[in-house]
């Protein structure tokens, strides 16, 4: 296992070491490859240590993988359709045997910010209901994640994803395929919010903050490989999805008390009144911001004139 995880600092810091020091006169697919392949290298070491993994290390490791498929969609114009379709659903299994740890951590999170009232005995009762079933569902989950099933599974799948990615050649000097995969990961992200603009449902809400993060990831790796106007934009969409991710925190907290809540008629109205105020303000906030970042055409969007 040390051999692994040196072979992969190596690896991983050799990549870093010739991106840093090679001139970049702007964003080329070559350079979005490297990124991905240094992310890919960073989510193995990750699972490759010894010690038990923390919950942070754990959505490190996600936001890592969800930054590694935002560098995919940006090198879709430039492989082969079949092979872009495989290397995006390892990426994106891999991310999910994860994300049930990261929910259910963030579900505990976001309950201690809950109010408490200490002439509410029904509340007290509900929220010791809800931290044990999460308690209970985190620690069983943590267990199959450390007895190894989970992190095994992980690797394997990204083990395969850094074997076939690095045999990919992609051209020094084709700007325009950039151009028209970041104009695609626009694109989708205005169609989620046209959704949840005709219909604010959770599942709507959802896809708009997953088009929104891969859009922030792949304006912050173009950014990082020369493209120095896209940081306004970047920084716009890192809120939104800020946003975005609070309000299905809150959300999960909501499915939960339903689960756990024995009597909806004695529920505590007061609660579930201020978890619907919290996410309306998030949602207010969020569609706000959106407006603004996708308030013009894909052909006609200023980032990708500029790029």
């Amino acid at each position: 296992m040390a051999n692994i995880v040196s072979k992969l600092v190596c690896r991983s810091t050799s990549q870093r070491m010739t991106a840093k020091h090679k001139p970049i006169g702007g964003p080329v697919p070559s350079e979005i490859l490297k990124t991905l392949l240094c992310q890919i290298d960073d989510a193995l070491i990750a699972l490759a240590k010894s010690t038990p993994m923390t919950d942070e290390n754990i959505h490190q490791t996600r936001k890592t993988l969800k930054r590694a498929r935002a560098n995919l969609r940006l090198l879709r114009s430039t492989v082969d359709k079949r092979l872009y379709a495989r290397e995006n659903a390892r990426l994106r299994d891999a991310a999910r045997l994860l994300a049930p740890i990261r929910d259910v951590q963030a579900a505990l999170n976001t309950i201690a910010t809950l109010p408490t009232r200490e002439s509410s005995v029904a509340r007290g009762a509900l929220l010791r209901r809800l931290k044990a079933r999460l308690l209970k569902s985190h620690a069983a989950l943590h267990g199959a994640f450390q007895d190894g099933n989970v992190a095994q599974q992980a690797t394997q799948m990204l083990n395969d994803s850094r074997i076939y990615t690095a045999r990919w050649r992609t051209p020094d000097d084709d700007a325009a395929a950039l151009h028209t995969d970041l104009k695609r990961i626009y694109r989708r992200g205005r169609n989620a919010l046209a959704n949840v603009t005709t219909s604010c449902t959770d599942e709507n809400l959802h896809e708009l903050r997953k088009q929104v993060k891969y859009l922030w990831h792949a304006l912050d790796a173009l950014h990082q490989a020369g493209a120095k106007h896209l940081s306004r934009a970047a920084r716009s969409a890192e809120s939104i999805a800020d946003c975005l991710g609070d309000d299905h925190d809150l959300a999960l907290i909501r499915e939960t008390i339903s689960a756990v809540d024995r009597n909806p008629r004695t529920t505590d109205a007061e609660l579930h009144a201020h978890l619907e105020q919290r996410r309306g303000k998030l949602q207010s906030d969020a569609l706000k911001l959106s407006r603004r970042l996708y308030a013009q055409r894909p052909g006609a969007w200023s980032c990708l004139t500029k790029l």
